[in-house]
């Protein structure tokens, strides 16, 4: 193109304008144009190599602000990486002491159900205790009054509470008596399913009536009867199943109830499965979680 103006430098296209820091941008919209397109308008005041370091210096500022901004936005991503990696650190903190709480439940447990055991053998020897106590206070009492030489009252001597499981003529005591000779037969088999499954079915039996309260000798209600039938087949009282299940136990047990042995036998052809439901129903089997 020929200046005809006699000015150094293309005329500044139609609609554009320089602005205060040398650029070219558009009159309407204002943006911002390449700077291979930017010219000099006639009569500037400046020259175009003036102009172009101008444009230089502020896209070296601009460069440098992006710089800043990239540096920035690097640290925050490594803050970010760095909070993950210590969440899942903790993560993995938290799984491990899980599984060392579902351990030491297991444990407690276990541990419980020894101190039980021990519990039923230390009644048992209170109760021979007691028993030795009062024969040593008859003698006492027959020494007292073979020595002043008039009766006493027969009941000095004698530690026992009426009423309680220390009287030998209460109710209290004759039922602490069934529960201690129905402990002793009844048979002590493991928590462990899998160990549990290895022993016969009568056992297994005896163990679940026990549970219930049945004890060698006595005869199983009908209320007894639901609980236990109710283990083994899943169904609880807010089921809509339960009253034909009272049903067909009120028929079983009859109005005097159902014998020890007879119950065995009823329960013990059941397959060992529904065994296994029942006692898992009743909380005599726990699972027990690897660390």
């Amino acid at each position: 193109m020929v200046d005809h103006s006699g000015v150094q430098g293309s005329v500044v296209q139609r609609g554009l304008y320089i602005d205060e820091v040398g650029r070219t941008r558009d009159a309407g919209t204002g943006a911002i144009h390449m700077p291979g397109f930017r010219r000099l308008p006639p009569a500037a005041d400046i020259t175009y190599v003036e102009r172009l370091e101008r444009q230089n210096a502020a896209l070296e500022v601009e460069n440098q602000e992006l710089r800043t901004a990239n540096k920035g936005l690097q640290c925050v991503k490594n803050a970010g990486a760095e909070r993950i990696a210590a969440l899942e650190k903790e993560k993995r903190m938290m799984l491990e002491e899980i599984d060392r709480l579902r351990v030491q439940v297991a444990v407690t447990f276990e541990q419980s159900r020894n101190h039980e055991i021990a519990s039923m053998f230390l009644d048992h020897d209170n109760a021979e205790m007691r028993s030795h106590i009062q024969h040593i206070s008859g003698q006492n009492a027959a020494l007292a009054s073979g020595l002043i030489g008039t009766p006493i009252d027969p009941t000095a001597g004698k530690l026992y509470s009426r009423g309680s499981i220390s009287d030998m003529n209460s109710p209290a005591f004759d039922q602490y008596t069934q529960s201690i000779q129905g402990s002793v037969s009844v048979p002590a088999l493991p928590s462990n399913p899998i160990e549990r499954s290895k022993y016969s079915a009568a056992d297994r039996v005896k163990c679940l009536l026990a549970k219930v309260g049945v004890a060698p000798g006595m005869v199983l209600s009908t209320d007894q009867c639901c609980e236990m039938q109710g283990a083994l087949d899943g169904v609880n009282p807010d089921n809509e199943a339960y009253p034909a299940l009272q049903d067909m136990c009120a028929k079983t047990c009859g109005t005097d109830g159902l014998p020890y042995e007879a119950a065995v036998n009823h329960f013990k052809s059941l397959s060992s499965a529904s065994l296994a439901k029942a006692e898992k129903a009743l909380r005599l089997t726990t699972v027990y979680f690897a660390h």
